[in-house]
């Protein structure tokens, strides 16, 4: 992530379990900001070791969250509801796959049509840095109109993607969450 940052100083390597302030210190976006990495690897690492690599809660239709449904050769729909990949929390709404929040998809375009063979769906997942200058909602109003930004947000993007499964296709990176459909 690019930030103004003073340093980033996580490393899951030191096993560190706790940033803890000392009286009278200053205090370093450093410290707040490995503290939060050091939780969010501990919730993480936790949800992969109990779910695995990938997981959605039940639902009564049977399909989960990010289940795809009503393929009709042009389109499906990926049904609301949440799903951890590696331990990382994605939501989703419901959307059709032209739709999806974060998507890059031109219907028009020959190579974002579905494939007519059978294809692989399957669910890309990052973190992104969101500043001020995207998301002015999260600037201090109290600091002024034309105020300094204080702090940025880490965002979870995810991409529901397909893959044809016809012979010699690559295999995209397991770590992703994937359904197959016909």
């Amino acid at each position: 992530m690019h930030g103004d940052f003073s340093r980033v100083t996580f490393d899951p390597a030191r096993r560190f379990s706790a940033v803890l302030s000392q009286q009278g210190r200053v205090q370093l976006d450093a410290e707040i900001n490995e503290q939060t990495a050091i939780l969010l690897h501990y919730v993480r690492t936790l949800a992969a070791d109990l779910m695995g690599p990938a997981a959605y809660p039940p639902s009564d239709d049977g399909l989960g969250g990010f289940g795809v449904d009503d393929y009709d050769g042009d389109t499906f729909t990926v049904a609301p509801g949440r799903m951890y990949v590696n331990g990382v929390l994605c939501e989703c709404d419901g959307t059709d796959y032209w739709d999806q929040p974060d998507g890059w998809l031109d219907p028009g375009r020959e190579s974002d049509r579905l494939p007519s063979e059978p294809f692989l769906v399957y669910l890309r997942v990052w973190e992104r840095l969101v500043t001020a200058w995207e998301a002015p909602w999260i600037r201090e109003v109290a600091l002024g109109a034309d105020g300094p930004d204080t702090t940025a947000r880490s965002r979870v993007v995810w991409q529901v993607c397909v893959l044809p499964l016809g012979t010699g296709s690559p295999v995209p990176d397991m770590r992703s969450a994937s359904r197959y459909l016909r």
